[in-house]
């Protein structure tokens, strides 16, 4: 399996079902998701029993740290195009604390986009590689880029939808 950051073809397979390697070269960790239906896998494998997210202290201050860190990137004539929102906690946070123009959230999981709409929060349920002539200023992906198969593809794709600003963070 070739490395999704690098590369790179030495690697090593370190778990099955699902299968996870080791890049030997720059030592990233990663799962073949290249035999799968992306979609279908998150709303039948992934998670299967999804109910709106319990906020706790923990959650919250965590939410906030994140919103207080990208608040100085985001203007008030932005529109910010959130991937992988799951429920919408984070951005109900963010359309609370931020001023912005419009916020969008990206969700593949059937269950978890409904629950973000039912916060209010514009949803486009569709796999981001599909998405087409859309503008925005800001991209986010919290948590999420590591789940994505194609890294450059991503690239390609955060240039075709022109964003001005990228806000990511990789656990």
């Amino acid at each position: 399996m070739k490395c999704l950051c690098c590369k790179n073809n030495a690697n090593a397979k370190i778990m099955q079902n699902p299968d996870v390697y080791y890049c030997n070269m720059c030592f990233h960790v990663f799962r073949d998701y290249s035999f799968i239906d992306l979609k279908k896998y998150y709303n039948e494998r992934y998670r299967t029993s999804i109910s709106p997210r319990k906020i706790t202290d923990v959650k919250k201050a965590r939410d906030m740290r994140m919103v207080n860190i990208i608040k100085p990137w985001i203007k008030k004539g932005h529109t910010l195009f959130e991937l992988g929102s799951a429920d919408g906690t984070l951005a109900t946070f963010i359309k609370e604390n931020v001023e912005m123009k419009d916020m969008f959230c990206c969700e593949i999981d059937d269950n978890l986009a409904s629950i973000c709409e039912s916060k209010g929060h514009n949803v486009v349920n569709e796999d981001f590689f599909k998405i087409q002539n859309k503008e925005y200023d800001c991209f986010m992906a919290i948590d999420v880029i590591e789940h994505l198969l194609d890294l450059d593809a991503l690239v390609e794709k955060i240039k075709e939808l022109k964003f001005e600003r990228i806000i990511t963070q990789v656990p």
